[in-house]
């Protein structure tokens, strides 16, 4: 399991990590791939983690989320591999599971399941969304078909390059990264259990909520136009994802309206509110 860090919240990232020695499995290896800007201090704030042999900490000096997960595969040495993000958490079943699910279906080259969403102080504020068992390559239009949970066969995420790393902001790894899989012939499939729990808040920097709505938005057309849709159809399509919220958790309309709040010193984040999730 790779856990990149960067920007982070401390007791956020405690609970992540926490989530994984909570494992009913015990076969289990976590790469927690340290920027080297907070090396030190991660180090000391896992120290108890970190005592565990299974818990291994690299420090790295990559641009983006895309190379630090490369960093991380790069030093796997399982046939599979999964991602946990800082701020987030996993079920405490959810290596058992993905062993069951890879030992019963070895044809699969990739998992996923199904996930909900906690806020900043772990309530509940979501139902389970279930993880989509079919789709084809039009559904990943207007958004992934496929989330966290991600557990990948590593040597087929080699043969297509690894994750994106010209991409350096959203979408690398939940939207990307299973396209450009999928449209490489690999064998998804999705788990009904729920073994992902995403936290959405707006207690440290993320990119959802920190890079502005524009340039994520034009992240995605950049992901449309590199899978092959026209200059038309790809502004239409960003258009559409717009209208249907993408960005919208951003507390920045652009980069001119961060630079104007930066300079007349107003927090933006006090304008945030909470997502509302079925």
């Amino acid at each position: 399991m790779i856990l990149p860090v960067k920007h982070y919240v401390p007791r956020h990232l405690l609970e992540a990590v926490d989530s994984v020695m909570r494992q009913t499995a015990g076969t289990w290896q976590l790469l927690v791939m340290a920027d080297v800007s907070v090396e030190a201090k991660v180090e000391a704030l896992l120290r108890d983690a970190l005592s565990d042999r299974r818990c291994l900490l690299f420090t790295v000096s990559t641009p983006n989320l895309a190379a630090t997960i490369n960093a991380g595969m790069e030093r796997v040495t399982s046939n599979f591999v999964t991602l946990l993000l800082g701020d987030d958490l996993i079920a405490d079943n959810t290596i058992e599971v993905l062993q069951q699910a890879i030992h019963d279906h070895p044809d699969a080259d990739f998992f996923h399941s199904s996930r909900s969403v906690i806020d900043g102080e772990g309530n509940s504020i979501s139902s389970v969304h279930p993880s989509r068992t079919d789709f084809v390559w039009n559904d990943f239009l207007y958004g992934s078909p496929v989330k966290h949970l991600l557990c990948w066969r590593l040597e087929a995420a080699r043969a297509i390059g690894g994750v994106d790393e010209t991409l350096w902001t959203s979408g690398p790894d939940d939207y990307d990264f299973p396209w450009r899989m999928f449209e490489s012939g690999a064998v998804f499939r999705g788990l009904p259990e729920c073994l992902y729990i995403y936290r959405n808040h707006i207690d440290g920097f993320r990119m959802t909520t920190h890079h502005p709505a524009t340039i994520q938005l034009l992240a995605i057309r950049m992901i449309l136009r590199k899978h092959g849709l026209g200059y038309w159809r790809s502004w239409f399509v960003t258009f559409r994802r717009w209208r249907m919220g993408s960005g919208s958790q951003s507390i920045y309309s652009s980069t001119w309206n961060r630079r104007l709040l930066g300079l007349v010193g107003y927090d933006a984040s006090r304008s945030w509110s909470q997502q509302t999730y079925r």
